[in-house]
């Protein structure tokens, strides 16, 4: 007796509880959501600095996430206009035609350069939400639509068939 006595004050305390409506609908706590982002020019500026922060594949580990020196005089020795005594390098391979999906050196370019890719393609299709002067609109449109054009040249450049 003292057992159902026990579950029901159990059964009761349970069913007299309640909680919040909307404690399942919350805007994400760690991140941007889409409907929270595009808010005003200050949110815009934030996610145009995450398409520049994305800009990388091309550089020395060290570089600012642009092709740097280093990158551009060994890309030479992918054609005929230098050697490159470092065979581990690769980048040989990519001027002899040896290159496959499954070599580190075109996944190290390939995938970052996509990513930027898709990162500009996000921006261009939510910045136009955004309530801000048409003047800063148009500039960050032209600074992302660049962006995409350098990754999209430097892939070509590496691989001519990725973007046609």
């Amino acid at each position: 007796m003292k057992r159902f006595f026990i579950l029901n004050i159990f059964a009761g305390a349970l069913l007299l509880t309640a909680c919040k409506k909307d404690f399942l609908d919350r805007q994400p706590l760690d991140g941007y959501s889409n409907s929270s982002l595009w808010t005003d020019s200050s949110d815009a500026a934030a996610a145009l600095n995450g398409v520049y922060n994305g800009a990388n594949g091309w550089a020395s580990d060290n570089a600012s996430g642009w092709a740097d020196g280093f990158l551009m005089n060994y890309m030479d020795c992918a054609s005929d206009n230098a050697y490159s005594q470092f065979y581990w390098e690769g980048f040989q391979d990519f001027g002899n035609g040896l290159v496959t999906p499954s070599d580190g050196n075109v996944d190290d370019l390939w995938s970052p350069a996509y990513t930027t890719i898709q990162k500009c393609n996000f921006f261009l299709q939510n910045i136009g939400i955004t309530p801000m002067g048409a003047a800063g609109k148009a500039s960050m449109i032209a600074q992302v639509r660049f962006i995409r054009a350098y990754q999209y040249f430097m892939l070509a450049a590496i691989v001519w068939r990725c973007c046609f």
